[in-house]
């Protein structure tokens, strides 16, 4: 099996009712010798629970669509983001699809399903390389959702954005380092204001990760709303 997880989070695909939706699809790294791909998927779920994720990905061997399969769980109190990091042969993979949603808690299935996702071509010069050497092809690849910040600071609210009314929400990026600290903090979607998305970095790169299930990417919203 090939198969790795991060935590994690743009353009949805779901009916409804379902509680979670893909927002990206994208190439994370390559491979040597054998040249596979290690693809990452962005989720957001709306609704905690247990959840078993079939997913369709259309591509090579065979051009046809092929299964991934996931276990996800989310908390009251945790993101709403998870990702799915699985390797693949070769860069011929080009959209994927939520297939199938169950609720694993009474295994009841959920209405998902939606427009397709394609696959985001990422600059190959920035991609991390791995030792795939070992890897062999399967067409069902197994994943959990990847673990909650052990510690989350809270932003401090800018007075020139409070004073302004200023509200919005804003998704940073991190990667870690070996110990769980934050190595760095990218805006991955901005709130509107440079002041909110400021506030949203300093208060990402106070926070420490269990990195156990990988360095990131890890994606952390942050709310700023007037009382």
């Amino acid at each position: 099996m090939l198969a790795a997880l991060v935590m994690a989070c743009g353009t949805p695909t779901r009916a409804d009712d379902c509680p979670m939706r893909i927002i990206d699809f994208r190439v994370a790294a390559i491979g040597a010798p054998q040249k596979y791909v290690k693809y990452l998927v962005i989720f957001r779920v709306d609704k905690p629970g247990v959840y078993g994720v079939r997913l369709f990905v259309t591509g090579t061997p065979e051009d046809k669509t092929h299964d991934v399969v996931a276990r996800m769980q989310f908390t009251e109190d945790g993101p709403p983001f998870a990702s799915l990091l699985f390797a693949w042969p070769a860069e011929r993979l080009t959209s994927i699809i939520i297939g199938r949603v169950t609720n694993t808690a009474t295994d009841a299935e959920l209405p998902c399903g939606g427009n397709e996702i394609t696959v985001h071509q990422a600059d190959r010069s920035t991609l991390e390389s791995f030792d795939d050497s070992t890897m062999t092809f399967g067409n069902e690849l197994q994943a959990t959702a990847g673990p909650l910040p052990q510690y989350r600071a809270a932003p401090d609210y800018p007075v020139a954005a409070k004073n302004a009314g200023v509200e919005g929400t804003v998704i940073i990026e991190v990667m870690l380092r070996a110990d769980g600290s934050v190595l760095s903090a990218d805006v991955h979607q901005s709130s509107g204001s440079p002041l909110l998305d400021w506030a949203a970095q300093r208060a990402a790169r106070r926070s420490t990760f269990d990195p156990g299930k990988g360095l990131g990417p890890y994606l952390v919203e942050y709310d700023f709303k007037l009382r």
